[in-house]
Parts: structure tokens; C-alpha cells; sequence
């Protein structure tokens, strides 16, 4: 497995709790066999629910069943007669018990049924979505600012800030809005379910986040205090929660996956 592919699912694992022992042991073998081949996604949406791991390739469902579910019988049935019509799969349980013998005993038998039908496949491609340094305007001081955001290596963090968001399916486009390379900054647009965040990153490392469109009562829900708007190449809101001081990457990532968290919370399993 490439080291952008072990990236993307270390990405994708924010959206299991794995913490919990048994999530941790359930998928992990499965990543380190065949995520390499074929791209194995966490947390799959599909209609209401979503989907412990989900091979889109091979049509393939695995949940991974806690002792809880025993408790829940009826309506685990149910969920997955649902999923497999939606997504004609084939629907695979791995059933949490006291002995993890049992568990590892389980996934070696989806091993045998896995192996042969993953066996020879082309392995699947990652997306690669390469930042460039805009020529925005000309004149030493821009050209300045745009050599220093290449030797900081700015274009590659942008470019894993994105990548890091999209395993965990939240959108972004190559919206700039008020972000200008010529001023020493290189951005994207986070689109969330009724607002939207510009994202800049400075050469030194510091990431600033802005919101460019809202729906009433968004920011309300997330706790957030716009100032504004501003105008600029788009009008702009800052956020007073984030005006202490730039944030660093893995503080930004954080907290925008928070958001996402807050604003889609209801539609899980």
C-alpha cells in the first residue's frame, strides 16, 4: 500500500470512534489486506444509514457488531434487507463477543471469501488534486510571495488538507474567495450543509478560515460569531472564535470536521 493510500484511510478513521477496541481490531486487518487494491470507505452513506466499511468495487458491506446489537434484532434485519436492495451487496457481519479469538477467527473467514475475488485486481487509483500558485497579479512583491509559498512547500499541505477532508466526504472546491496567492496565501472552499468556509494557508504553516455564505441560523448551531460581512474579491465574514490567533492545520481540520459532525448529526446508523 502507498503511503497516500495508508494517509487516506488514517483520514477516513476519524469517522469511527476507535477508541472503541473492537472497531480498531475489525477493520484494520482489512485495510492492511486489501486496502491497497481496492479503496475500502468508512462510515458509507446510504439512505438514513451508513455502513461500518463499504467496498464500492466488489459491492461488499461489512458491519461490525457490538454486543449491543443483540438487543436489536428486528431492526438490524430490517436496516440491512434496506441496504442491500439500495446498493446490491453483499452484506457481511462481524459479531463482537468477550473472546477476541472469535472476532479474528471471523475475519479470517472473510479473508477466505475476500481473497479470491480481490486476487488479481488492478489496484484502485487515488485522486490527486494539484494546487497551484496562481498568477493573480504581477510585480516583485507578489512574484516574492508566490516563490515563498512553493519553497514552504504551501501547495502539498493544501493539497493533503483537501485530500484529508475528502476521505471523510466533505467538499471542497478551488474557490479562492478573498484568498490571493499574490498576497502569500493559498486557499480552498469547505462546503458544508448550509455554509460555506474558505480555508488559507500562509508559508509559515498558519491556516485562517473565513465563512463566505451562510444560512440563517448556521452559525448559531455551530457556536460561531461572524464579523461582518467584509468586502473583498467576495464578501466575507470572520469568525471572533478564530480571531486569538491562526490555527495550525491539524487544529483547523479538527475543528471543521466538528462542524460537519454537528450539522449532519441524525443521519447515521
Amino acid at each position: 500500500m502507498t503511503p497516500e493510500k495508508l494517509r487516506y484511510y488514517h483520514a477516513q478513521a476519524a469517522k469511527l470512534d476507535l477508541r472503541r477496541k473492537w472497531q480498531w481490531m475489525a477493520t484494520w486487518p482489512l485495510v492492511y489486506r486489501y486496502g491497497g487494491t481496492v479503496e475500502m470507505v468508512f462510515e458509507y452513506p446510504c439512505l438514513d444509514y451508513r455502513v461500518d466499511i463499504y467496498i464500492p468495487a466488489i459491492h461488499v458491506a461489512v458491519e461490525i457488531d457490538e454486543p449491543y446489537h443483540a438487543r436489536q434484532v428486528m431492526a438490524d434485519t430490517e436496516r440491512q434487507v434496506r441496504i442491500e436492495s439500495q446498493l446490491d451487496c453483499t452484506f457481511t457481519r462481524l459479531k463482537v463477543e468477550d473472546d477476541e479469538r472469535s472476532l479474528y477467527k471471523q475475519i479470517e473467514g472473510l479473508f477466505e471469501t475476500l481473497d479470491p475475488i480481490i486476487s488479481g485486481r488492478v489496484p484502485w487509483q487515488l485522486p490527486v488534486r494539484r494546487v497551484r500558485v496562481a498568477r493573480t497579479s504581477t510585480g516583485a512583491y507578489a512574484s516574492e510571495k508566490r516563490r515563498r509559498l512553493e519553497e514552504a512547500g504551501t501547495p502539498a499541505l493544501v493539497e493533503s488538507m483537501i485530500a484529508d477532508l475528502s476521505a471523510l466526504s466533505i467538499d471542497t472546491t478551488e474557490e479562492l474567495g478573498p484568498v490571493s496567492p499574490s498576497g502569500g496565501e493559498l486557499g480552498f472552499t469547505v462546503i458544508l450543509p448550509g455554509i460555506r468556509f474558505v480555508v488559507s494557508v500562509r508559508a509559515n504553516g498558519t491556516v485562517k478560515t473565513l465563512v463566505t455564505q451562510f444560512e440563517p441560523g448556521t452559525p448559531d448551531r455551530l457556536g460561531l460569531t461572524l464579523d461582518g460581512p467584509k468586502h473583498g474579491a467576495c464578501d466575507y465574514w470572520a469568525i471572533s472564535e478564530m480571531r486569538r490567533g491562526a490555527l495550525t492545520v491539524d487544529q483547523t481540520l479538527a475543528a471543521l470536521v466538528r462542524y460537519n459532525d454537528l450539522l449532519t448529526r441524525g443521519q447515521g446508523n
